[in-house]
């Protein structure tokens, strides 16, 4: 779940999904309103509401390469510090990272389970963002059928 708050709006945005990422980099976010799919070759991004397909050739340098997969490179992409051990940390940028990732974010552990229950960032229009996870579980084999593009044949689509 993502929660987006607005102060120019005095709203709050909330917006639910899954996402399935495997362990070579594919992954498959099914949201309320989009689909984005890696299968390793291209990048498919499908507006359930507008009936749109975009899809894109796989490129490190994409921004949406990295805004699905940083999850699953924290490490490689920030620093962390201590804020309450075992249960919050400081996630900062690291300097040599030229992506479009926010330069900071705050990271909640389950102290139980010892997996991440929350993600919290500012986004470019320094509005406030939650993601939150309900679950988690990075011991189960993906189904492969889940990175194949199946997306309506009526649909306009654009190749970039």
């Amino acid at each position: 779940m993502n929660i987006l708050e607005s102060s120019i709006f005095g709203s709050s945005d909330t917006l639910n999904g899954s996402v399935t990422i495997s362990s070579d980099g594919k992954y498959f976010l099914d949201t309320d309103y989009d689909i984005y799919l890696n299968n390793g070759k291209q990048l498919f991004s499908y507006s359930k509401e507008n009936n749109q397909l975009i899809i894109e050739s796989i490129n490190e340098h994409n921004p949406a390469f990295d805004e699905i997969l940083f999850i699953t490179r924290l490490d490689e992409y920030f620093k962390s510090y201590i804020i309450v051990a075992d249960e919050k940390y400081k996630l900062l940028k690291r300097k040599d990272y030229k992506g479009s990732l926010p330069d900071s974010m705050v990271v909640k552990l389950d102290k139980l389970k010892k997996k991440i229950m929350e993600i919290s960032y500012f986004d470019i229009n320094d509005e406030p963002n939650r993601i939150i996870i309900i679950e988690i579980n990075s011991l189960s084999v993906c189904d492969s059928t889940l990175f194949m593009p199946h997306f309506p044949d009526s649909a306009e689509t654009i190749k970039l």
